[in-house]
């Protein structure tokens, strides 16, 4: 089936603000950038998002995909599943890319921190604190655990594999929940 032309319109806008972004960053990226960029007006840039932080926060989540929900009744294989997709990016040369100018962009714009921080930390962290504390309700793991820092030990690895090595090893996930499984034993 054909794409209708706002459709066309659309992602020719995501794909334009992804290359300026990762080219010049967000701060130097305006509405005008992209609407020259995909040929699309800005009129209807704006007819799809109210704002630029808007568009770039849309197209950098077209980079990661959709968070599924990870939920098979195993907590230890849904963790290893979760770290495996948030390591898994479709277009790890972007990312590597977009990720520095997007969190520089984040610290001097506590608005479009706290959107960036709601959109893709809050729900990976909700995921992975569900998790574990499934896996200390059917006694996989201790009681005592500190729940509040359980995901930063579980995604720091992970994340900083991806903005250090763009690519992440194929075992990554198992070997960091191995790990923390055998400390929280």
């Amino acid at each position: 089936m054909a794409r209708t032309r706002s459709a066309r319109a659309h992602e020719d806008a995501i794909n334009a603000a992804l290359e300026l972004i990762a080219a010049r960053g967000i701060d130097v990226t305006s509405m005008d950038a992209i609407a020259d960029a995909s040929g699309v007006s800005k009129a209807t840039l704006y007819k799809h998002w109210p704002t630029k932080e808007a568009l770039c926060l849309e197209a950098i989540g077209s980079v990661d995909g959709e968070l599924p929900l990870f939920d098979s009744g195993n907590p230890r294989a849904d963790l290893v599943k979760l770290l495996q997709h948030i390591s898994q990016k479709r277009n790890p040369g972007l990312a590597a890319k977009l990720w520095p100018r997007v969190i520089g962009h984040a610290a001097g714009n506590p608005a479009f921190g706290a959107a960036l921080k709601a959109r893709f930390e809050e729900p990976r962290r909700a995921q992975v604190t569900r998790l574990i504390r499934a896996a200390i309700a059917s006694g996989e793991l201790r009681r005592d655990l500190d729940i509040e820092i359980a995901p930063d030990l579980l995604m720091g690895p992970v994340l900083h594999r991806c903005f250090v090595d763009a690519v992440s090893p194929a075992d990554l996930a198992e070997r960091v929940v191995s790990a923390y499984w055998a400390g929280a034993r």
